[in-house]
């Protein structure tokens, strides 16, 4: 198996053209995700929206999924990211660099059904700018083309999948 760029790198001081590969790699990757994330904030809001509304009348913004009861001693340091959290970034994300960047939300449960109960859908605060590694890219487009349900059942089964494997 020939060894790979970051064994050498590890064992050996790289060479400048090494180094160069592995700047334009990582330069290349990163302006790869926020092409998608581009991509995917020009996806229709209407059926994203739809989607939600559905969701939320058949009670499924009532509480936090995933829960995280059992985490308790550290609720008020616990930063978790939930559906709700997700959907509030899927409902904001515009095809523009600050919201791309800032990946605005409206945080607990709570806050999101209050936007969803008064038709605002426009988050004021909550910028995870840490959480722009790409589920975005997955998560809005599922939550635009399938009801929550059926997001639930894909995303547990493709950890039920890795689980296996």
């Amino acid at each position: 198996m020939p060894p790979s760029l970051l064994t050498d790198i590890l064992q050996v001081r790289p060479g400048t053209k090494a180094f160069i590969r592995l700047c334009i790699c990582i330069l290349s990757v990163i302006a790869l995700s926020y092409v998608l994330l581009f991509a995917v904030s020009l996806l229709p809001q209407e059926s994203l929206r739809k989607n939600i509304l559905q969701a939320d009348s058949r009670g499924f913004f009532s509480e936090n999924y995933p829960q995280y009861a059992w985490l308790r001693p550290l609720y008020n340091r616990l930063d978790m990211y939930t559906e709700c959290i997700g959907v509030g970034m899927a409902l904001n994300m515009k095809p523009d660099a600050k919201t791309l960047l800032e990946m605005p939300h409206f945080g607990e449960c709570t806050s999101l059904r209050k936007a969803i109960t008064v038709q605002n859908f426009d988050a004021t605060h909550g910028q995870y700018m840490r959480y722009i590694h790409g589920h975005q890219v997955v998560l809005k487009s599922m939550y635009t083309f399938f009801s929550l349900e059926t997001v639930r059942a894909i995303t547990a089964g493709t950890s039920v999948l890795l689980l296996i494997f």
